[in-house]
Order: C-alpha cells, then structure tokens, then sequence
C-alpha cells in the first residue's frame, strides 16, 4: 500500500511524495494500552442524547487522565456493520474521548430514518457535548471537537463541519457524496441495488425513498462544494478503492484550489470497509489526531504559515452566519461592533445606527424566525460568489444568497480588525429582482 499525503497551505502548495506506509512508525495506541492512571481510569458513559422528540442511543468511551481531553464524534455508515469499533478503542488509547451513537430510525432508536434526520441527530449531539454540565462531567475540551466518519458518516461528518465552523478538525473516510449518487445512471443502479440489500437496521425508509431525498438536496449535499467552508482546517481524506474514489479526489482537489490550510488525502488499495488495511487505517487516523492535539501544521509540511488575513476574516464570517443560522443571540450580537450600521433587505427601510437600533430589528426578526421554524437549525444561509476585500485593518466581503426565487439577494459586511478581534462595522443587504420577476 502507498501512501499520498498532500499538504495544501493558504500561499502555495506542498506535495510530499508518495511513500510505503511501512517507512511510517506505527503510533503505540493502535497495538499497546496505556499507563494505568488508578485516580482517572478510562471508561465507558452509556448516554442517552436527545434529538427532536427522540431518545438517541450513544456512549461515550472515556480516556484516561484528568484530562481535558480532545472528543471525537466518530459516525457510522448506514446503516453501519463497519462500526469501527477498532478505531474508537485506538483514539481512546491515544487520549482522546470517542463518542459513538445511532442515528433515529436505525439499530432499534426510535423514529424514522432520513438522510436530513441523521444531520439533525448529529447536530444534536455535538450540542450535547458542549453543554457545560457534560464538559465537566466527562472531562471534555470543548474547543477540540473533531468528527470521524466512515462512508455516509463521512458525508456526515463533511457536513456538519462545513455548517459549524467550531468543529476543530474533520476526517472523511472513503465517504458517500449524496449529492451526486443519482448523477451517473448506471453508477446509481449499482448502488441503488446494493443499497435495497443493507436496510434491515433501518426503519422508516427505502432505498428508492432515500435516493430521492438525496436527488432534492443534490446541490446542498455535494460535498465538493463544501471546500469553501472546510478550507480553512484540518481535513483528513481516506480513499478506498471503492464508487467514492472520485468523488473525495475532486473535494481534495477544491480543497487544494481553495489554498486548504493543512489536508492531508490518504489513497488505499482496499475496499470500502478497509476490511485488509484496519492497522494501517488506524495509523493514519491517529498520527493525524497526535499533530492536531500539538496544534502543529508546520508537521502537515515544512513549509507551513499563519492563517492569513483573509483566512481570519472568513472563519469570522462563517462563525457569523453559524449563529444566524441557529439564532444564537449572544454569538450574533457579539459580532458586531457597537458602532455599527445596518441597512435591511425590506421591511424596514432606514438605516439603523448603532447596537441600541440593530439590536432591535434583529431581535423582532430573530423572534419571528423561531415562531415559522419551531427548532434548529432554522436556516441554511449559504454565501455564493464570496469575495473579500482587504485594506489594512478593514475588510469587505461581498455574496449574494439564492433564498428567494425570483430576487438576487446581495449583501456587504464591512468589518474593522479591533483589538477585540474582527467586527462587523457595516451591514448592508439589497434585493434585485431578477428578469421576468412579478412584483
């Protein structure tokens, strides 16, 4: 087996050539138990996660050590006879927390299965590992999430870090992009087929019925197009030999288009379960999983730089539109300085001057929002054609959202770098009715 790391950084790109997997020393989790710590002995929590009106089965494995310790949320295929339960055991040995858990509808969980269920489910318990009770209880560094996922959990995993820009790093393993399944007829038939084969677990839902959904998310769910908000952090890439071969060399290839701060794409001859290269899968996880806990991209390549300006301006903006999405109040308010203007789309058309004016309109659409929606998410905000401006400490973005038919929705965020970080100064947004559009 050989092995092509690809380590791609904001101001060039650096190839380190393709090797033996054998020249690699093996790290000692995959094969060795760790010192007994007799006063914070490793464990397992049998947790019960909720999710829109269902009880989710999950446990979390425990790492030895006061910790805080790094917590994994490794997600499974669907419906998931590769559990990987070898991989959890050896992020675990490796000190790090491992939280494993069903999706509703599948392995006896209550409800029923959806492609948009599972994303809901996993939203879910990333909120549940960072509520402040279970941080303490289970001796978690909230600010080292990191979600694993092998084959749909790897769609899952690509999904819920491009929509949550404080996941700390991601790892797709020979991952599924839904939204291309239907792309190629007689690519669909094969799996179609072998899809109708694998649901036992599963309730609620049909191959043909799952095939479907993916066809009406076929443009938020390709993968590939995630690379704009993936760019910017870790991002580990494991090839099999398998249907979705292609699909991660093009989401490697945006990523590395895109100037991706550190991605590392492993290519392995095995098939989709890595059922002959588990060692060797296991190694590559964990030496990836040692560099993020030394917070070292300079071990990703030699030639490794800061973050650049724009970088910080964009994980800004993600982090912005992440609270908007979620209606979280504090993270939104807080991106603004306090001197900052607003104009709105419609509604209301004066400017609003400073945090006493905003604050106002925002919360009457914040509550609004809520009302319609019910529960989170309760938007999908989606920047397109994002382009940022830099002069000195002041930056411009500028994108439109397809979110109203018929209208080209365009905003300008103006943001000022503060001793307190980036702020938004100036919030601009306008709607153009597009050709043909009744008003």
């Amino acid at each position: 087996m050989y092995t092509k790391v690809t380590a791609a950084l904001l101001l060039g790109l650096v190839w380190v050539g393709a090797r033996p997997a054998s020249a690699q020393q093996m790290p000692a989790a995959v094969v060795a138990d760790p010192p007994a710590d007799k006063q914070h002995p490793p464990g397992l929590a049998i947790l019960i996660v909720p999710s829109h009106g269902v009880e989710l089965d999950a446990w979390l494995y425990v790492a030895s050590g006061a910790g805080p310790h790094g917590t994994v949320i490794l997600a499974h295929g669907l419906p998931g006879y590769e559990s990987s339960g070898d991989l959890a055991q050896s992020i675990r040995r490796a000190g790090w927390n491992v939280l494993f858990f069903h999706y509703r509808g599948t392995w006896g969980v209550p409800g029923a299965f959806s492609q948009s269920s599972a994303i809901e489910d996993t939203t879910e318990v990333v909120r549940f590992l960072r509520e402040p009770a279970n941080v303490e209880k289970y001796h978690i560094d909230p600010k080292q999430l990191v979600i694993i996922g092998h084959s749909f959990g790897g769609f899952i995993a690509g999904y819920t870090a491009s929509h949550d820009p404080d996941i700390d790093a991601v790892a797709m393993i020979a991952a599924v992009n839904l939204g291309r399944i239907n792309a190629d007829p007689k690519g669909r038939e094969a799996r179609l087929k072998r899809w109708e084969t694998q649901l036992h677990p599963v309730r609620g839902a049909t191959a043909a019925g799952l095939f479907a959904e993916a066809e009406r998310h076929a443009k938020d769910w390709d993968y590939v197009q995630w690379a704009e908000a993936l760019y910017g952090r870790p991002v580990l890439l494991v090839e099999a030999d398998d249907q979705n071969r292609t699909d991660m060399e093009a989401l490697a290839s945006a990523l590395r288009q895109k100037g991706a701060v550190a991605l590392e794409e492993n290519e392995v001859a095995t098939d989709h379960s890595f059922s002959d290269h588990r060692i060797a899968l296991q190694s590559m996880v964990l030496r990836w999983l040692e560099k993020l806990r030394a917070n070292d991209l300079t071990s990703f390549s030699p030639k490794a730089e800061a973050v650049s300006t724009e970088s910080e301006v964009r994980e800004v903006l993600a982090k912005f539109i992440y609270a908007f999405d979620n209606l979280d109040w504090e993270r939104f308010r807080r991106a603004f300085d306090d001197d900052a203007t607003v104009f709105y789309p419609r509604a209301v058309p004066e400017r609003a001057n400073g945090r006493t004016e905003f604050e106002k309109a925002f919360k009457t659409v914040f509550q609004q929002i809520r009302d319609e929606k019910g529960m989170p998410p309760y938007m999908d905000i989606q920047p397109k054609d994002l382009r940022i401006q830099l002069f000195g400490s002041t930056a411009v973005a500028t994108f439109h959202l397809d979110d109203r038919a018929g209208f080209l929705n365009r905003r300008t965020i103006v943001l000022n770098k503060t001793q307190a970080g980036w702020k938004i100064v100036h919030l601009h947004a306008s709607e153009v009715a597009m050709a043909g559009t009744q008003m």
